[in-house]
Protein backbone atom coordinates (compact mmCIF):
# COMPACT_ATOMS: atom_id res chain seq x y z
CA UNK A 1 0.00 0.00 0.00
CA UNK A 2 0.93 3.58 -0.18
CA UNK A 3 1.22 6.06 2.62
CA UNK A 4 1.41 9.92 3.02
CA UNK A 5 3.79 10.84 5.65
CA UNK A 6 1.65 14.02 6.47
CA UNK A 7 5.19 16.14 7.89
CA UNK A 8 6.10 16.73 4.53
CA UNK A 9 3.30 14.76 2.16
CA UNK A 10 5.69 12.68 0.25
CA UNK A 11 4.06 9.37 -0.43
CA UNK A 12 5.88 5.43 0.38
CA UNK A 13 5.49 2.11 -0.23
CA UNK A 14 5.35 -0.25 2.72
CA UNK A 15 4.36 -3.93 2.57
CA UNK A 16 3.84 -6.75 5.37
CA UNK A 17 6.68 -8.87 4.75
CA UNK A 18 7.47 -12.59 6.06
CA UNK A 19 8.47 -11.35 9.06
CA UNK A 20 4.97 -10.17 10.30
CA UNK A 21 6.45 -6.85 10.00
CA UNK A 22 5.04 -3.81 7.79
CA UNK A 23 7.84 -2.38 6.52
CA UNK A 24 8.48 0.97 4.25
CA UNK A 25 9.67 -0.71 0.89
CA UNK A 26 11.27 2.89 -0.13
CA UNK A 27 14.07 4.60 1.83
CA UNK A 28 13.24 7.79 3.94
CA UNK A 29 13.21 11.13 2.33
CA UNK A 30 12.58 13.49 5.16
CA UNK A 31 14.43 17.26 4.79
CA UNK A 32 15.31 18.37 8.58
CA UNK A 33 15.97 21.89 9.46
CA UNK A 34 16.37 23.96 12.29
CA UNK A 35 13.19 25.62 11.27
CA UNK A 36 10.92 23.15 11.21
CA UNK A 37 10.82 21.49 15.10
CA UNK A 38 9.28 17.41 15.01
CA UNK A 39 7.19 16.45 17.23
CA UNK A 40 5.50 13.32 19.00
CA UNK A 41 2.46 14.25 17.02
CA UNK A 42 3.68 13.62 13.33
CA UNK A 43 7.64 11.65 14.75
CA UNK A 44 8.62 8.62 16.52
CA UNK A 45 9.23 10.54 19.77
CA UNK A 46 8.50 9.16 22.84
CA UNK A 47 8.54 10.41 26.44
CA UNK A 48 10.08 7.30 27.63
CA UNK A 49 13.19 8.86 26.38
CA UNK A 50 13.53 12.09 27.79
CA UNK A 51 16.75 10.54 29.70
CA UNK A 52 20.15 10.01 27.83
CA UNK A 53 21.60 11.40 25.93
CA UNK A 54 19.95 10.97 22.27
CA UNK A 55 17.27 13.24 24.21
CA UNK A 56 19.55 15.93 24.61
CA UNK A 57 17.31 19.54 22.99
CA UNK A 58 13.85 17.51 23.81
CA UNK A 59 11.05 19.56 25.49
CA UNK A 60 7.95 17.80 26.73
CA UNK A 61 4.71 19.34 27.41
CA UNK A 62 3.85 17.75 30.66
CA UNK A 63 0.42 19.13 29.96
CA UNK A 64 -0.09 17.91 26.40
CA UNK A 65 2.35 15.15 26.80
CA UNK A 66 3.74 16.24 23.18
CA UNK A 67 7.23 16.30 22.74
CA UNK A 68 9.20 18.29 20.72
CA UNK A 69 12.66 17.99 19.03
CA UNK A 70 14.05 21.03 16.93
CA UNK A 71 17.56 19.92 14.80
CA UNK A 72 20.26 21.07 15.27
CA UNK A 73 21.82 23.57 12.50
CA UNK A 74 23.92 20.66 11.18
CA UNK A 75 20.97 18.79 10.77
CA UNK A 76 19.93 20.94 7.74
CA UNK A 77 19.49 19.06 4.55
CA UNK A 78 22.28 19.83 2.41
CA UNK A 79 21.67 19.38 -1.08
CA UNK A 80 24.29 18.21 -4.01
CA UNK A 81 24.44 16.59 -7.07
CA UNK A 82 27.65 14.53 -8.52
CA UNK A 83 28.97 11.12 -9.48
CA UNK A 84 31.11 8.69 -7.38
CA UNK A 85 34.03 10.50 -5.92
CA UNK A 86 32.01 13.32 -5.68
CA UNK A 87 32.60 15.90 -1.90
CA UNK A 88 29.71 16.82 -0.49
CA UNK A 89 30.17 20.25 0.60
CA UNK A 90 29.48 21.27 3.91
CA UNK A 91 28.74 17.28 5.43
CA UNK A 92 30.65 16.95 9.16
CA UNK A 93 32.66 13.80 9.72
CA UNK A 94 31.32 14.53 12.70
CA UNK A 95 29.96 11.05 15.09
CA UNK A 96 28.15 13.00 17.60
CA UNK A 97 26.18 16.13 15.81
CA UNK A 98 23.21 15.61 13.33
CA UNK A 99 23.95 15.99 9.66
CA UNK A 100 21.82 15.05 6.30
CA UNK A 101 22.28 15.34 2.57
CA UNK A 102 19.51 15.00 -0.54
CA UNK A 103 20.95 14.21 -3.59
CA UNK A 104 18.98 16.21 -6.08
CA UNK A 105 20.27 14.56 -9.12
CA UNK A 106 18.33 11.30 -8.27
CA UNK A 107 16.59 10.35 -10.80
CA UNK A 108 15.33 6.75 -8.60
CA UNK A 109 11.28 6.70 -8.19
CA UNK A 110 9.07 4.62 -6.10
CA UNK A 111 10.90 1.85 -4.83
CA UNK A 112 14.18 2.78 -6.27
CA UNK A 113 14.51 6.16 -5.12
CA UNK A 114 17.47 6.62 -3.15
CA UNK A 115 16.01 8.69 -0.27
CA UNK A 116 18.10 11.10 2.06
CA UNK A 117 21.64 10.30 3.92
CA UNK A 118 21.79 10.59 7.30
CA UNK A 119 24.03 10.18 9.78
CA UNK A 120 23.87 8.20 12.67
CA UNK A 121 23.27 10.97 15.46
CA UNK A 122 20.52 12.67 12.76
CA UNK A 123 18.57 9.17 12.56
CA UNK A 124 18.16 9.07 16.22
CA UNK A 125 16.50 12.42 16.80
CA UNK A 126 19.50 13.41 18.83
CA UNK A 127 20.93 17.03 18.66
CA UNK A 128 24.65 15.26 20.40
CA UNK A 129 24.95 11.56 20.45
CA UNK A 130 28.08 11.57 22.64
CA UNK A 131 27.49 10.08 25.64
CA UNK A 132 25.40 7.12 23.83
CA UNK A 133 28.18 4.67 24.45
CA UNK A 134 27.15 1.37 25.57
CA UNK A 135 27.25 -1.48 22.98
CA UNK A 136 23.49 -2.93 23.01
CA UNK A 137 23.94 -5.93 20.22
CA UNK A 138 22.98 -8.30 23.00
CA UNK A 139 20.46 -6.34 24.96
CA UNK A 140 18.46 -4.13 22.60
CA UNK A 141 16.43 -2.40 25.31
CA UNK A 142 18.81 -0.05 25.59
CA UNK A 143 18.96 0.92 22.23
CA UNK A 144 17.23 4.62 21.91
CA UNK A 145 13.49 4.75 21.80
CA UNK A 146 13.31 7.62 19.01
CA UNK A 147 13.96 7.98 15.46
CA UNK A 148 13.27 10.24 12.68
CA UNK A 149 10.42 7.84 11.14
CA UNK A 150 6.84 8.70 11.22
CA UNK A 151 4.97 8.37 14.17
CA UNK A 152 4.20 4.52 14.39
CA UNK A 153 7.38 3.44 12.94
CA UNK A 154 10.70 2.63 13.96
CA UNK A 155 14.44 2.09 13.30
CA UNK A 156 14.89 -1.69 12.67
CA UNK A 157 16.93 -3.15 15.17
CA UNK A 158 20.13 -5.49 14.73
CA UNK A 159 20.87 -8.25 17.66
CA UNK A 160 22.69 -11.40 18.56
CA UNK A 161 19.81 -12.99 18.43
CA UNK A 162 19.74 -15.87 15.50
CA UNK A 163 18.23 -14.89 12.23
CA UNK A 164 16.46 -18.37 12.20
CA UNK A 165 14.28 -17.75 14.91
CA UNK A 166 10.74 -16.33 14.51
CA UNK A 167 10.52 -12.93 16.09
CA UNK A 168 14.21 -12.61 15.71
CA UNK A 169 15.53 -9.07 16.96
CA UNK A 170 18.35 -9.31 14.37
CA UNK A 171 15.46 -7.72 11.86
CA UNK A 172 17.97 -7.15 8.49
CA UNK A 173 19.33 -10.39 9.16
CA UNK A 174 15.90 -12.06 9.59
CA UNK A 175 14.78 -11.05 6.21
CA UNK A 176 17.75 -12.39 4.85
CA UNK A 177 16.87 -15.42 6.01
CA UNK A 178 13.36 -15.14 5.01
CA UNK A 179 13.77 -14.25 1.52
CA UNK A 180 17.80 -14.44 0.87
CA UNK A 181 17.86 -18.40 2.27
CA UNK A 182 20.94 -16.64 4.33
CA UNK A 183 23.18 -16.01 1.64
CA UNK A 184 26.10 -13.71 2.17
CA UNK A 185 26.73 -13.69 -1.54
CA UNK A 186 23.55 -13.79 -3.59
CA UNK A 187 22.10 -10.39 -3.36
CA UNK A 188 19.71 -10.21 -6.26
CA UNK A 189 16.52 -11.06 -3.94
CA UNK A 190 16.79 -8.41 -1.51
CA UNK A 191 16.64 -5.66 -4.58
CA UNK A 192 13.49 -7.76 -6.03
CA UNK A 193 9.64 -7.65 -4.58
CA UNK A 194 8.75 -7.67 -1.73
CA UNK A 195 12.30 -6.02 -0.23
CA UNK A 196 13.20 -3.72 -2.97
CA UNK A 197 15.94 -2.00 -1.18
CA UNK A 198 17.59 0.41 -3.25
CA UNK A 199 21.67 1.27 -3.82
CA UNK A 200 21.82 4.19 -3.25
CA UNK A 201 25.78 4.40 -1.92
CA UNK A 202 26.68 6.40 1.04
CA UNK A 203 28.56 9.20 2.18
CA UNK A 204 32.29 8.43 3.77
CA UNK A 205 34.32 9.98 6.43
CA UNK A 206 35.77 11.66 3.96
CA UNK A 207 32.45 13.55 2.90
CA UNK A 208 32.59 11.13 -0.54
CA UNK A 209 29.68 10.55 -2.24
CA UNK A 210 30.77 6.74 -2.98
CA UNK A 211 28.57 4.30 -5.20
CA UNK A 212 29.58 1.76 -7.72
CA UNK A 213 29.31 -2.42 -7.15
CA UNK A 214 32.01 -2.67 -4.62
CA UNK A 215 30.88 0.02 -2.62
CA UNK A 216 28.40 -0.37 0.31
CA UNK A 217 25.11 0.43 0.89
CA UNK A 218 24.34 0.83 4.29
CA UNK A 219 21.14 0.61 5.97
CA UNK A 220 21.13 2.01 10.04
CA UNK A 221 19.66 0.22 12.57
CA UNK A 222 19.19 1.85 16.34
CA UNK A 223 21.53 -0.73 17.64
CA UNK A 224 24.89 0.62 19.54
CA UNK A 225 28.25 -0.37 18.87
CA UNK A 226 31.11 1.76 20.53
CA UNK A 227 31.13 5.31 21.33
CA UNK A 228 31.70 6.09 17.43
CA UNK A 229 29.77 3.50 15.65
CA UNK A 230 26.67 1.59 15.41
CA UNK A 231 25.46 -1.48 13.30
CA UNK A 232 23.90 -1.43 9.65
CA UNK A 233 23.02 -3.73 7.24
CA UNK A 234 25.53 -3.60 4.86
CA UNK A 235 25.70 -4.74 1.10
CA UNK A 236 27.52 -4.33 -2.37
CA UNK A 237 26.53 -5.71 -5.71
CA UNK A 238 27.95 -8.92 -4.71
CA UNK A 239 27.47 -9.40 -1.30
CA UNK A 240 25.79 -8.87 2.13
CA UNK A 241 26.14 -8.90 5.73
CA UNK A 242 23.41 -7.85 7.77
CA UNK A 243 25.55 -7.33 11.02
CA UNK A 244 28.55 -5.20 9.57
CA UNK A 245 30.14 -1.91 11.31
CA UNK A 246 32.62 0.52 10.83
CA UNK A 247 34.55 2.21 13.87
CA UNK A 248 33.31 5.66 12.20
CA UNK A 249 29.94 3.98 11.05
CA UNK A 250 28.17 7.35 12.72
CA UNK A 251 29.81 9.98 10.65
CA UNK A 252 28.65 7.97 7.30
CA UNK A 253 26.12 8.96 5.90
CA UNK A 254 23.72 6.13 5.40
CA UNK A 255 19.76 4.89 4.42
CA UNK A 256 16.92 4.60 6.77
CA UNK A 257 14.20 1.97 6.16
CA UNK A 258 11.42 2.23 9.03
CA UNK A 259 9.11 -0.15 10.41
CA UNK A 260 6.23 -0.49 12.31
CA UNK A 261 6.13 -0.39 15.88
Amino acid sequence: TELIDIRDNKVYWATKLADNHCWMTQNLDLDLSHDRPLTSEDTDLNDGSLSGAYAENYIYDPETKIVTWTPAISAETINFSGEHGTVVLGWSSSNTLPVSANKIDNTGIGHGSFGNYYNWTAVIASNNSSSVIENTYSDITNNPNNSICSKGWRLPTISNMASSHEGSTNEFGRLNYIYNNNATYQVEKIFQAPLYFAQPGLINAFSEYRIDGNEPNNYWSSTINTDISAYYLAFSSSSINPNRTYSNSRSRGASVRCVAR
